[in-house]
Parts: structure tokens; sequence; C-alpha cells
């Protein structure tokens, strides 16, 4: 095997585990960076769920425990992906590595799946290149661009940056293997050319050091941004008991995560990520107390079990919500429940956009954004069903299959890969 060149930008050593480092890394930096909404660009976590494991307070596995199959393939694929990329690719000697430190900031690393070395090039083992390695399921692929593009999920855009930044290699490659439904066998593959950008690296960097010395050295959390798994897991299984003599002290802080709380329960179906967002919120502000005495009644969380559904609408009336959400709730009775795709930026458009950056391509190679308006039924449900987290979004998506073919905007061949993209998306969430 031909010796690794050391890189002028971070020192490498051999591979640890990962679980156990308290570390800012490829798949970490997603997770941590912001969206025009205020989202994290990764499905994974959130700012919130990273200070939580950066400090120790809980492992990503235990706070993902639907999640834990996925990862075991992944890993278990690695190989069969690396090896149909190295047979694709005689020029290069696809190597392992090990963990890979910023020379300035020893919690910032890397930990990448291969990289590559000029097969020509024996005697002096230069690095070249490296490569990331993803399986997703087949029915995911709407999320992948064409082939030799950068047109990837931006969370894996972030770990390709980040790597070459580290390693200092001018482009970085991305192999992925879609697996069939129910199975782990690869039936698609593709890949992907994502050139380093070091300004995004860059920048990168400095969010990364902000979010350590401005959070995780100074153990200030940051403000839960977003309900997502690892969030709401933590404070379920750190408050699994209240105290029944402890009530919250009432402050004007919580009395508008009340009225957010009510006004997202009557607006939004219960499994909606903004009054998951609210709930995750107060779950967190009432730790081990029994509620909080709101002006519109008291507030108490429990565990919930499955029983027959609240109505939430009643609830407000009961609380005696003021105009202002009366409103909302009289809106949201009057309202149908509307799902549309947002628009889809590139990958690199968008992380560009959360570093305080323009675009730095310039135009892209379309010369236009797709336009959601022109977009067929069949791929907006499709994508849709990608990006839903819920088990009550993915119910009404159901529903607007139904619809469409009833209405003849979707064949009866379509409806039915539609319905399976649904069972395939419930297993992973």
């Amino acid at each position: 095997m031909a010796r690794m060149r050391r890189s002028p930008y971070a020192t490498i050593k051999p591979m640890t585990d990962r679980s156990a480092m308290r570390v800012i890394g490829g798949s970490t930096i997603a997770e941590i960076l912001l969206d025009s909404e205020g989202k994290s660009l990764s499905p994974w976590g959130s700012p919130h769920s990273v200070y939580l494991k950066l400090i120790g307070e809980f492992d990503q596995f235990a706070a993902y425990p639907a999640k834990t199959d996925i990862f075991q393939r992944g890993h278990d694929l690695e190989p069969v992906v690396a090896t149909m990329y190295a047979a694709n690719h005689p020029e290069y000697n696809v190597e392992t590595i090990g963990t890979v430190t910023h020379p300035d900031y020893p919690y910032i690393i890397g930990s990448p799946d291969r990289v590559l070395t000029d097969a020509d090039l024996l005697a002096t083992g230069e690095m070249v290149a490296g490569l990331e390695i993803k399986t997703t399921n087949i029915t995911n692929r709407h999320l992948w661009g064409d082939e030799d593009t950068d047109e990837i999920p931006v969370q894996y855009l972030c770990q390709c940056q980040w790597y070459a930044g580290l390693l200092g290699v001018p482009v970085w490659y991305l192999a992925v293997g879609f697996i069939q439904s129910n199975t782990r066998k690869v039936c698609a593959y593709r890949e992907y050319t994502i050139k380093a950008n070091l300004v995004m690296f860059d920048k990168m960097i400095e969010e990364a050091v902000h979010f350590w010395t401005k959070h995780v050295e100074k153990r200030v959390p940051p403000p839960i941004t977003e309900a997502d798994d690892g969030t709401i897991n933590y404070y379920r299984f750190k408050y699994p008991r209240h105290d029944p003599d402890k009530w919250l002290q009432p402050t004007d802080e919580l009395d508008k995560l009340v009225s957010e709380l009510i006004v997202a329960k009557t607006v939004f179906d219960e499994s909606e990520k903004k009054f998951d967002l609210y709930k995750t919120r107060m779950i967190a502000a009432l730790a081990d107390c029994e509620g909080y005495k709101s002006p519109w009644g008291d507030l108490t969380y429990r565990a919930s079990k499955p029983t027959q559904k609240t109505d939430w609408k009643a609830v407000a009336d009961a609380l005696s919500a003021p105009p202002e959400l009366q409103d909302a709730i009289q809106l949201s009775d009057d309202s149908d429940y509307i799902s549309a795709p947002a628009n889809v930026s590139t990958a690199s458009k968008k992380l560009a956009a959360s570093l305080g950056l323009d675009d730095p391509r310039g135009a892209m190679a379309n010369g236009q954004e797709e336009n959601e308006a022109d977009m067929p039924l069949f791929d907006a449900i499709s994508h849709e069903i990608g990006v839903s987290k819920s088990k009550g979004a993915l119910s009404r998506i159901g529903n607007e299959i139904a619809a469409g073919q009833r209405d003849g905007k979707l064949t009866e061949d379509q409806a039915v890969e539609l319905n399976q993209q649904i069972k395939d998306r419930l297993e992973e969430i």
C-alpha cells in the first residue's frame, strides 16, 4: 500500500472510535449550520443536540434508536460501495485513513471514509483526492442530482468540503449505493464530484470555533431551534418523572411559549414540526417540575400513550385564549391543509447561504432553479415523502395520493410507487 503524504493542513492519527469522541467532525458541522429558516442543514440533528453530545450528556445511538439499523447498514455496505468505486477507477489507489485533526483546533477533526492516491505515483504515495461513501434507500433517489455534479444532499456537501479542506486536496468524490427496499442489496450506483472551496471551508471552521467557544466551553446551550429526534428523546429520558410540589415560576418568556404552543396545536396537526418545536421547548423548560401556571390555565406534561385524539380547539376555549389566539384558531378552522414542496435549491447554494456567502460558483449550470409550479405531481409528492419526518405528515400525503389518482393526475402505477415510498419512509422514521 502506498504511503500517505502528510497534509499541510492537518495531522493524521490512527482511526479511533468516533462515537466516544467529543469533537466537531464532518457529520457534525452540518447539524450546527442553519438555513435561512433557522433549521439545521442536517436531518440527523440540530445545534442543541450537538451541544448535548459534545458535553457528554447522551450517546447519539441511544438518542436515535430507530436509526440504529440505518447506521449499521451504512457501515456494513461501505466496503461494497468502495469496491465498486475502485473497480471504476483503476487510476487511483483507494485507501483508508485515520482521524484528521486541525492543526490549531484539536476539537475539529475529520474521519474520511477513503482517500485516493495516484496509482502511477506509488513511490511518493501522493494524496490527490478523497472519497465519501453513502448508502440510501432507492426511494430517496430524487434527492440526488445528475452524476459527476455536486448536486447531493447539503449535509453531505458540508462533509465533503470539510474533509477536502482539512486534507488540502482539490477535489472530493462521493459514491452512493441505492438500496433496494427491505433488503441490503445495492440496486443502483452513482458518483459525484465536489470541488474544494476554501472560502466555504474557512467559514465552516469559523462557525465551528464560534460554536465551541460560545456554547461548549462555557456550557451555554444554544436555543432549541427544531424538534429533532435527539433533543426530544434526551429530555424525555432525562425527566421521566416530575415533582408534584414543584411548579415553574411565571415569566413573560414562558407565557409567550405557551401561547405559541396553543396556536401551533390548533393551526397544525399534532405531528407537525412547528408544534413539536414548541412542545420540546416546553418539556425542556419544565424539566422535573409538575407544570406551569400560565394565564390561560395549568400546563403539565406526561409521556403520551395511545389514546383518543385531543380536541385542542376546545382546550384553547377552556383556557380562555386571548383574542389574537382565537383569531388564529378560527383561521385554521376555515383553511384547508395545503402541502407543497419548496423550491429545491442546489446544495452549494444552500450551504453558501447558510455561511452568509454569495454563491461562489456564480450562476448555476441550468440558469434557474426548478419552479415548483412546473413540477409534476408525482415528482412533487415524491419529494415531499423524502423530506417528511413524521407519521402524521406521511398520512396526509397518502390522502394527497388518493386525491391525485381520483382526479386523474396520478396513474395507478404512480400511486402504487408513491405508497411504497411512504412505507419505506415510515420504516426510516
